[in-house]
């Protein structure tokens, strides 16, 4: 389990019950609801990560301080 907050649409950082951290960015190829992703940085036991995947929305939700987007997503997670 893990909470995250992204940046500028591509760039998403997540925080674990540890507080160690992990910023995936991601594709949108022609703006379409899914994509792909991979893992840039990380601290703590993902400092070595090397993830990567796909990644598609199937609902967005709005509220008073942004928007929570629900997905699915797969892929390779590996830390060393």
């Amino acid at each position: 389990m893990a909470i995250g907050t992204c940046q500028d649409g591509r760039s998403c950082t997540f925080k674990d019950r540890d507080y160690d951290s992990w910023t995936n960015q991601s594709e949108n190829p022609g703006g379409a609801g899914k994509g792909t992703w991979k893992t840039v940085s990380g601290t703590g036991k993902y400092q070595s990560a090397t993830s990567s995947g796909w990644w598609e929305t199937t609902r967005v939700d709005v509220g008073p301080e942004g928007a929570i987007y629900v997905g699915t997503w797969g892929g390779t997670c590996k830390r060393d």
